[in-house]
């Protein structure tokens, strides 16, 4: 997260030089090229591949969600919390719009694209209500450790046997394991940063496997009683998490 415990590298905050457009759906860039992406801060952390309900009331929103719906534009949702943006979102696309109210709200569906980092946030873009940011998208290694994979697996299905919940269904992973399990791992919104913020599969499976198997060690000292909290609309294991 931005903020002073933990500060971004300021290297990376370079002047706006051009105003750019804003990502399309089906629009892949050369990965690191900074584009404009208009920008729904939100207190939550969404993976790619992970799709989540929102209800749509503010007039700027509701001016990116019709543009969404009209020219096929994607937006990024980089996670907010106590008045810090996080420097890692996900870009994501309209799914659908589920209802529109005659008040002009609107029930969404939206879906995790990639993961974008934050170069230069934009609070005023010339003719939108909304703010936008200059945006990369980093370069991601797919190579991941067998021997950690599998140990992700028993550890993420053991930990679902000891709370006594039937474990997620996992077999969509065209994003990776490692984001796919991290939906439903437990971890708080800071967490969720973190696993945005790593640039391989391979790190985000190790981190993921330490995650859990501390939240094991925890649920087991409690002798199996569960303690389940709300966090990014996914349970988590309140306590057990990693720092």
């Amino acid at each position: 997260m931005i903020s002073p415990r933990a500060a971004p590298d300021q290297r990376a905050f370079l002047p706006l030089r051009s105003r750019g457009t804003y990502t399309h759906a089906g629009q892949h860039p050369v990965p690191m090229n900074p584009m404009l992406l208009a920008l729904f801060p939100l207190q939550l952390a969404l993976f790619p591949g992970e799709a989540v309900p929102l209800h749509i009331f503010e007039p700027r929103y509701r001016q990116l969600i019709a543009e969404c719906r009209d020219e096929g534009i994607h937006f990024g949702i980089p996670a907010l919390a106590q008045g810090n943006l996080a420097a890692y979102g996900a870009e994501v696309e309209l799914v659908k719009i589920v209802k529109t109210h005659d008040s002009g709200e609107m029930d969404i569906v939206v879906r995790g694209v990639r993961v974008f980092h934050i170069i230069e946030v934009q609070n005023e873009v010339t003719g939108k209500l909304y703010s936008g940011a200059t945006v990369e998208f980093p370069e991601d290694d797919p190579g991941f450790d067998e021997e950690t994979r599998a140990k992700v697996l028993e550890k993420f299905a053991e930990i679902f046997r000891l709370i006594g919940e039937k474990q997620p269904d996992i077999g969509d992973t065209e994003f990776g394991l490692a984001f796919r399990i991290a939906r439903d791992a437990g971890l708080n919104l800071a967490q969720r940063v973190d696993v945005l913020a790593m640039r391989s599969e391979r790190a985000r499976q190790e981190y993921l496997l330490a995650h859990i198997e501390k939240a094991i060690k925890a649920v087991r000292g409690q002798r199996g009683t569960k303690t389940v909290a709300r966090g990014n609309g996914n349970p988590s294991w309140n306590g057990h998490g990693t720092t």
